[in-house]
């Protein structure tokens, strides 16, 4: 999984293969900071990518957001990229600082704050906000990060500092938002194996729920963070071509709708305004961006098929601007982003529009024409020959599959030759000390008489001994 694309108002981040972009959209001058990457990330010796397009210096995710740090008035501006080697860079910059390097001919670069070095590929980043100061009144913006591996770490961005939040026993995350839950901070985590879940923050040990309703590996979540209502709605898409909507309050489904009317492609990536009306839904391999309405009657919700726009090139990730109440398309090639304005909900008359970017944009169009940036054909993690690595090989759900793993013949003879090795090499070793445990033996009982049982005397010891041992 790859999270290429992040907004803040009209600051865009933006991973183009191996290169990090920092954009401010605006209709009259060019702003563009590029974020370089480390020197010493390139120097880890790490395993080469399953795909051979893929380098280990390519970007994996990316997450932006502004905060107002303790004792400032005005706020930061945060940048979290990950890459392929396991690498982890926080950039920390001002905004004086952003205008000074965007300002500057040709654009500058930016060097990383703070860089880490993840224990596994990370799949997706969020901010959040942590409690801190004697009082716990003094608030400091954390990374929240997913890997490969299933879990789940919290990483500081101020100073060096991190701590291992949650795992998914060993199913990888595709998915990674905050939501609130009861007033309560949480985080909503979604993974391979068709579940998503429900974890306090920062008490991570406190788990709240499972959203279950999948029945293949979840690709993308988002959360409304909008109105204060609809703060705990949760949209999901995954690999049985449904896109979902939950409640996180009550951890339940809310409803759901079958894309395969709509697309034979599995939906890559998922997003939802911030009004929590509206829900935006892309798939690999296909130029469809289809938008789905939140429509309500009385107490029935359904998800209703708006609009759909083509696009130029099939699109790779999706996000909403809820500053501007516009949705943010990053695509393969050759327009590179595009973007869809939301003129009006109300129900299954709701209107769209395509809306032209700012000049920033325009000039990083140019920039990916002029230096030939390619990008990913997909952001699903897939093996060399474009199989979903996401999707478990022959495996049937429930109690009658006769298919499951643990019952297919060459995985049962497999372990009978592996069952019978173990037993061979047991009696070659007590076949080697055997003669050293009988002399053990025999030294260890020179001059006595040992009973073969504790109570019972054997016939032999008693005529040996000449006592009369059978009338006691």
């Amino acid at each position: 999984m790859k999270q290429l694309l992040s907004c803040d108002g009209n600051r865009i981040l933006v991973g183009l293969k191996d290169r990090a972009f920092l954009v401010m959209d605006s209709t009259s001058a060019s702003s563009i900071v590029e974020l370089s990457q480390f020197p010493e990330e390139s120097n880890v010796k790490q395993q080469q990518p399953r795909n051979d397009q893929a380098e280990l210096n390519d970007i994996t995710a990316v997450a932006l957001a502004s905060f107002a740090l303790p004792n400032s008035k005005t706020e930061t501006l945060f940048c979290a990229v990950a890459r392929y080697n396991k690498s982890f860079a926080v950039y920390a910059i001002s905004n004086d600082e952003f205008e000074s390097l965007s300002s500057s001919k040709p654009p500058t670069t930016k060097a990383p704050s703070i860089v880490y070095q993840a224990p596994k590929r990370i799949s997706c980043i969020t901010y959040t906000m942590l409690s801190s100061g004697p009082e716990l009144n003094e608030f400091i913006p954390v990374v929240i990060t997913g890997d490969l591996a299933g879990d789940s770490y919290a990483y500081n961005v101020l100073e060096k500092g991190h701590r291992l939040l949650l795992g998914h026993t060993a199913s990888m995350l595709t998915g990674i938002t905050m939501l609130k839950h009861n007033q309560q901070n949480c985080i909503a985590t979604a993974d391979r194996d068709e579940k998503i879940r429900i974890s306090r923050f920062p008490e991570s040990c406190l788990i709240e729920g499972y959203l279950l309703g999948h029945t293949k590996y979840v690709t993308a979540i988002d959360a409304a963070s909008g109105i204060a209502e609809n703060s705990s709605l949760l949209v999901s898409c995954g690999g049985d071509k449904t896109v979902r909507l939950w409640d996180g309050v009550k951890l339940q489904e809310i409803c759901h709708v079958s894309t395969e009317d709509t697309s034979d492609e599995i939906p890559s990536d998922i997003a939802i305004n911030a009004s929590g009306k509206t829900v935006a839904v892309i798939f690999d391999q296909s130029k469809l961006l289809q938008l789905y309405t939140v429509k309500r009657d009385n107490d029935v919700v359904t998800l209703v098929a708006s609009h759909s726009v083509e696009c130029p090139c099939h699109p790779l990730v999706i996000t909403y601007d809820a500053s501007n109440n516009r949705l943010l398309v990053l695509m393969r090639e050759p327009d590179c982003f595009m973007f869809v304005k939301i003129c009006q909900e109300s129900g299954a008359d709701a209107t769209f529009e395509t809306v032209e970017s700012g000049v920033s944009i325009t000039a990083l169009r140019d920039l990916v024409t002029k230096e030939s940036i390619l990008l990913p054909d997909t952001i699903l993690e897939k093996d060399k020959q474009g199989n979903p690595v996401l999707q478990k090989e022959i495996e049937t759900r429930g109690a009658s599959g006769e298919e499951v793993p643990w019952k297919r013949p060459e995985r049962i003879a497999v372990a009978k030759e592996k069952q019978r090795k173990r037993r061979q090499n047991r009696r070659e070793k007590n076949r080697q000390t055997k003669p050293k445990r009988d002399k053990e033996e025999q030294a260890s009982t020179t001059g006595y008489l040992t009973l073969p049982h504790p109570f019972t005397p054997s016939r032999s010891l008693i005529q040996k001994d000449n006592l009369d041992y059978t009338n006691s």
